[in-house]
C-alpha cells in the first residue's frame, strides 16, 4: 500500500513538474507570477509563528510550523485542491528551516482513504516528507 501511494506521489509530482514547464508557474499562496512560492510569500512564512502543544497525557509535544490562516493556509489549499503537490516540496523546506529547537520524528496527519484516492496523494505526507527531508529526519506518516 505505501509503495502504491508513493508511486501515484511520484506520478503527480511528475504531472505537476510537467504542468509548470507548459505554464507559467504562480505562487501557491498569492498566485503571482514566477515562482512556485514568491518572495513576499517566503518572507511571510519565514515569519510565521510555530504553533506548539505540550507534552501530555503520555503523548509527546507536538509543533506545526505555522497557524493554518493567512498565506500558509492558501498555499496549503492550493496544493490539496489545486493539485500543486510540487508546491509541497518548497513549502516543507522553507518551514523546516524555521525550526529552532531539535525535533526527533516529523509525523503527518493521516488522510481518509476516500480522500486519498480522490486527490491521489496526502498534501499533509507530502509537506512532512519535505521537511523530514530538509531536517535528515525520519517521516512517520503511519504514526497516528
Amino acid at each position: 500500500m505505501l509503495a502504491l501511494i508513493q508511486l501515484g506521489r511520484d506520478v503527480v509530482l511528475m504531472l505537476d513538474w510537467l504542468a509548470d514547464f507548459v505554464a507559467p508557474v504562480r505562487c501557491a499562496a498569492c498566485e503571482a507570477h514566477g515562482d512556485i512560492v514568491c518572495d513576499a510569500c517566503s518572507r511571510a512564512f519565514a515569519m510565521s509563528v510555530p504553533v506548539t502543544r505540550a507534552a501530555r497525557d503520555g503523548a509527546p509535544p507536538v509543533i506545526a510550523l505555522g497557524a493554518y490562516a493567512g498565506r500558509l493556509a492558501r498555499a496549503v489549499r492550493t496544493i490539496k485542491f489545486g493539485g500543486r503537490s510540487g508546491a509541497a516540496l518548497r513549502l516543507g523546506a522553507q518551514l523546516a528551516a524555521r525550526l529552532a529547537f531539535p525535533i526527533d520524528v516529523v509525523v503527518s496527519v493521516p488522510l481518509h482513504a476516500a480522500r486519498l484516492r480522490e486527490r491521489g496523494f496526502n498534501q499533509a505526507a507530502l509537506l512532512a516528507n519535505a521537511i523530514a527531508e530538509s531536517l535528515a529526519l525520519p517521516h512517520v506518516p503511519d504514526a497516528l
